[in-house]
């Protein structure tokens, strides 16, 4: 795997603890600023962040396969993060990444029962969730979703937008084949650039997955 130098990122938000996870080839640092109001992330390393569907159900394909890359992930020392909740690719990716996941929660998704019981679990707004799922790790995973990962997807080319005009860090971007066509629709009716589709690494599988993030 690929070796990242440690990024720092500091964003607006708030969070309810700090967090630091290690494995051997990753590092993760979530803490809160020294500034109110805001939060300092840390990551270097095959720390991952997956964002997909709350609906895939445990008997689908993308449900195995996002678990199978998720372990896959861990085992070679990397971290995986996910937003957290205890159904769909977020609980897929937090039974597979174990004590090396991390779920990223908002405080109604606790109350109301929804958040994972594995790995470690962050509260959060949900715009810090949002950033934090889809601009500050070195890699970002889309699986297949609605408007909520629609959603993330579209944060995540932001990221790419502003790194190629102003040379902010942007994440490397895997995207299920599930989004093709919505993607090039996009593009087709100039909604959005083609050349960020040169940008963007499309996988059908998890075993795409893990050879893409070895590139």
């Amino acid at each position: 795997m690929k070796n990242f130098k440690k990024k720092t990122t500091t964003i607006n938000g708030f969070i309810n603890k700090n967090i630091l996870i290690k494995n051997s080839a990753a590092f993760l640092s979530i803490k809160a600023g020294r500034k109110k109001g805001t939060v300092d992330i840390a990551v270097s390393g095959l720390a991952v962040a997956f964002n997909g569907g709350g609906d895939v159900k445990e008997k689908d394909p993308e449900f195995k396969e996002s678990y199978q890359a998720a372990k896959e992930i861990v085992k070679r020392g990397g971290i995986v993060i996910s937003g957290g909740r205890n159904t769909g690719i977020m609980e897929a990716v937090s039974r597979g990444g174990g004590k090396y996941g991390l779920g990223i929660n908002f405080p109604e998704q606790v109350k109301q029962g929804k958040a994972s019981v594995y790995g470690h679990k962050l509260v959060t707004d949900p715009i810090t969730r949002m950033i934090i799922l889809t601009s500050c790790f070195p890699y970002v995973v889309v699986y297949c979703g609605a408007v909520g990962t629609l959603h993330e997807f579209m944060n995540g080319i932001i990221a790419l937008k502003n790194h190629n005009l102003y040379g902010l860090p942007a994440p490397k971007i895997l995207v299920h084949a599930f989004w093709k066509e919505t993607i090039n629709h996009l593009a087709k009716r100039g909604i959005l650039d083609k050349g960020y589709l040169k940008q963007l690494h499309f996988f059908q599988s998890s075993l795409n997955v893990v050879k893409l993030l070895s590139k």
